[in-house]
């Protein structure tokens, strides 16, 4: 086989592949209805993750992003289309960039995740299983947190008091209202002669919380009583 054949085929051939990326088919119509599929599924995405939060972590401006990721994605993959020269072009853009907010729930990166799942379909023009997809896996994300999924014990509060000086006794409190008793975080100021402690506890009857929180207030050693409803899914 004739050498110089080879290499001429072999430079036309990365030539096709690294220069041939002109300007992209523009077609409005289909264009504009994978930018709208983007969108619902899109939002459709950031209201299970809002229905579904559970913590003290929720932001705002990631569930906006959520919505923005979606259409954003569908219009990088209409552009990529077939071009490894595009693809290479879109992969050094990102490489620049920072992100300089960390995320600290592994479940905000499936969410993430998923975005960018539904964005690749529409993008590639694969309406059906992007739609069907984020439906089904929308309904597992659903199960998952009505089931109370992955949850060891259930605690209903987190309840923090504030003492004049370590005292054990809150505790026959907790024992006469509570079930489920688990202490958190115990410090102690000495220079304010002071102590904080909070406890998870799960009532026995939750009509009974402002019956301990009075019995609580009636101990002279507690200064204040704090309650937060965690619905069990804060995280320390």
């Amino acid at each position: 086989m004739d050498p110089v054949r080879l290499r001429d085929d072999a430079k036309n051939m990365l030539e096709d592949i690294f220069f041939s990326a002109g300007p992209v088919d523009v077609n409005v119509v289909i264009m504009s209805v994978s930018v709208i599929i983007g969108f619902v599924l899109s939002m459709f995405i950031a209201w299970v993750y809002k229905r579904t939060h559970r913590g003290l972590s929720y932001s705002p401006s990631f569930v906006a992003s959520l919505v923005m990721m979606g259409p954003i994605l569908s219009v990088i993959m209409m552009i990529v289309g077939t071009s490894v020269a595009r693809a290479f072009t879109v992969f050094g853009a990102f490489t620049l960039i920072r992100f300089r907010t960390a995320i600290k729930d592994t479940r905000d990166i499936a969410f993430v995740l998923w975005i960018l799942m539904a964005g690749l379909g529409v993008g590639t023009q694969n309406h059906i299983i992007a739609i069907v997809s984020t439906l089904l896996i929308g309904v597992v994300v659903w199960w998952l947190s009505i089931s109370r999924f992955g949850m060891v014990t259930r605690f209903d509060y987190v309840v923090t008091l504030v003492t004049a000086e370590q005292t054990s006794m809150f505790k026959e409190v907790f024992d006469r209202f509570a079930k489920n008793v688990s202490v958190l975080s115990s410090t102690t100021q000495k220079d304010r002669n002071r102590s904080e402690m909070s406890v998870q506890i799960t009532l026995k009857d939750d009509v009974q919380l402002n019956a301990m929180i009075a019995a609580l207030k009636k101990e002279e050693t507690i200064q204040e009583v704090i309650v937060n409803r965690t619905q069990g899914d804060l995280e320390f």
